[in-house]
């Protein structure tokens, strides 16, 4: 599975950190990495958003970010959600070859559209506007950052 996240990494020339792959720009460090469930031998893939003016640091773990999701949130067809979890478990009887393979073609499908267009705070915000980025996602940070306030219910 680690070999399908660093094939992806590699691919969009991100830096990759203990782990987590990093892409910096004037205003945002942006993160993806996996982490172990620890109810069974599946793994959760976090993407995060660090908002540079507020915090500089340079490989902040993508579950501690300004804001963060994990991948499922970002797979715009909800059809794909079981399939997503599939290739993230270990534990499903898959050849590595196929995971690897599926894996990588997932990323490149829904990670990195997001990736490309989360190179500024403008664009973060049109990912959160137009419902890529779900609005019971964004934190009371990112809300203030982007502009966007809170909605009824969130």
């Amino acid at each position: 599975m680690h070999v399908a996240f660093d094939r992806f990494g590699r691919s969009l020339a991100l830096e990759l950190h203990r782990g987590s792959w990093y892409l910096r720009s004037e205003e945002l460090t942006t993160c993806f990495g996996l982490q172990k469930s620890q109810y069974g031998h599946s793994y959760y893939l976090n993407v995060g958003f660090n908002f540079r003016g507020i915090d500089d640091e340079p490989h902040p773990l993508p579950e501690r970010c300004h804001l963060r999701l994990r991948i499922e949130r970002l797979v715009g067809d909800d059809k794909e959600i079981p399939v997503v979890r599939r290739l993230l478990d270990i534990d499903d009887p898959m050849p590595d070859p196929d995971r690897e393979s599926q894996l990588v073609e997932l990323l490149n499908r829904w990670l990195a559209p997001v990736l490309e267009r989360a190179d500024s705070v403008s664009g973060l915000r049109g990912l959160a506007q137009d419902g890529t980025i779900p609005d019971h996602m964004l934190t009371v940070t990112a809300r203030d950052v982007l502009g966007i306030p809170m909605s009824e219910g969130s």
